[in-house]
């Protein structure tokens, strides 16, 4: 990525509405075993969900970052428009707002944020956030997976 053509993303913090398209997303690593996951709610009401097992090389951060794009990818794919990605990845949001990334699936986290109206958000981890602790209880389910996807 040229200099001039630097990508600043923001993000907001999460309050449901309860309305419209909101994706949740989580990474985990458990026993050295590393997954991520989605949760799509569609006016409060789970729709969707995905389960992503990577390698264990994976680290937490990163397994959120796959979480992040997986869900992004998801929107696109669906064209789900005025969608709301939520993380309780507050460093994983640093980084994607960050001018200064130059991690390959980051920038390209940030194209694809540019080129929709998906608006990343931030939700507090473990607050009975219902969406969230589903997303958490998947992430950790995709850990335990034995297939890699």
């Amino acid at each position: 990525m040229k200099p001039w053509d630097t990508i600043s993303i923001g993000w907001i913090y999460f309050e449901s509405s309860g309305a419209g398209h909101e994706i949740l997303s989580d990474g985990s690593k458990i026993n050295n075993q590393v997954g991520a996951s989605y949760v799509h709610y569609y006016n409060g009401t789970e729709t969707d969900s995905c389960l992503i097992r990577l390698g264990n090389q994976n680290t937490v951060f990163m397994a959120e970052v796959m979480a992040i794009i997986r869900a992004i990818d998801y929107c696109i794919d669906k064209n789900i428009r005025n969608s709301k990605v939520i993380t309780d990845s507050r460093s994983t949001l640093m980084v994607i707002e960050s001018t200064e990334e130059k991690r390959r699936i980051i920038i390209e986290i940030k194209k694809k944020l540019k080129l929709t109206k998906i608006q990343l958000q931030w939700a507090r981890a473990h607050n009975g956030t219902v969406g969230n602790e589903r997303a958490d209880a998947l992430a950790k389910l995709a850990a335990s997976k034995v297939q890699i996807d």
